[in-house]
This record gives structure tokens, sequence and C-alpha cells, in this order.
């Protein structure tokens, strides 16, 4: 898969969870054109790069357990 995709993706994913507009999985499967497995996959390596992400049985939802949001980009070394 495209990094350009995979990037759209978790920028999505980290999106919904910030703004509370989290959704099932499957919901974000198919609002991305993925598979739910891949959705899984992206928040599994979201977690293990550091983000607090818990599941809510209650609200079926994600959330972050502290404030925060997954960064994406590049940092000029200046040496």
């Amino acid at each position: 898969m495209p990094f350009s995709k995979v990037l759209n993706a978790v920028t999505f994913i980290d999106h919904c969870i910030r703004n509370k507009t989290s959704r099932k999985a499957i919901d974000i499967a198919k609002h991305l054109g993925i598979s739910e497995r891949q959705v899984f996959n992206y928040l599994k390596a979201m977690k293990s790069e550091g983000a607090p992400i818990a599941y809510c049985r209650k609200s079926g939802s994600y959330y972050y357990k502290e404030s925060g949001y997954f960064f994406f980009g590049f940092l000029k070394n200046d040496i």
C-alpha cells in the first residue's frame, strides 16, 4: 500500500479519536475503503508508537487515555 494511503488512514483515525467522533473499526474501514483488519493493524501500529489508544465498549468508540495527537512529519536537523 502506498505510504500516502497509510498516512491518510492514520491521520483520519487520529482525527476521529481526538475529535471524539471515533467510530467502530468497521465504520472506519468503510469510510477509508479498507478492511476492518487493516484498521486494527493501524491502531496496533499507532499504539506501538506510543499512542495511548483505548476502546470504550459502552460507546463503541476509541479514545486517547491522555491528551495529545499522532504526528507525522519531517523535522529539519540543523547541525
